[in-house]
């Protein structure tokens, strides 16, 4: 019995030293940088419709503010759809149609967020939730 302790220790060295040595700290692949990390990713909010023909993203424009954009899925035919005046859009998704998006709005700043939805063919859209003081 009190040979026991040393097998195992013996087991968990011949163990330990088969698995090799850790790589030494120049074989590590380099870091990313912090900027690539946090810095504005251009494009954020990315959907693919359901019909599989379109994307959806949240995009600054020339203003610098986040807009709503679509393209055709392998082209490059970016447009904003239903520019935002009054406020931020946020959470974007396709409805199932393929042929609305919907998006919450912070209306005129009051932290009350409406659901709009916005026809991409005519650009009408409609505030679903159109009540004061209503927060989707």
């Amino acid at each position: 019995m009190s040979n026991l302790p040393s097998k195992a220790s013996a087991l968990l060295i011949a163990l330990c030293s088969s698995l090799g040595t850790p790589p030494a700290y120049a074989d590590l692949p380099p870091l990313i940088p912090r900027h690539e990390l946090f810095a504005n990713a251009g494009r954020y909010g990315v959907n693919l419709s359901h019909d599989g023909k379109r994307v959806s993203y949240i995009a600054q424009d020339k203003d610098k503010r986040n807009q709503l954009w679509i393209k055709t899925v392998g082209q490059e035919d970016d447009k904003m759809i239903a520019p935002a005046t009054r406020s931020e859009i946020a959470n974007i998704g396709w409805q199932f149609d393929s042929k609305h998006i919907l998006y919450r709005q912070d209306v005129d700043g009051d932290e009350n967020w409406h659901i709009f939805q916005t026809d991409i063919e005519t650009n009408v859209t409609r505030d679903l939730t159109p009540f004061l003081g209503f927060r989707a």
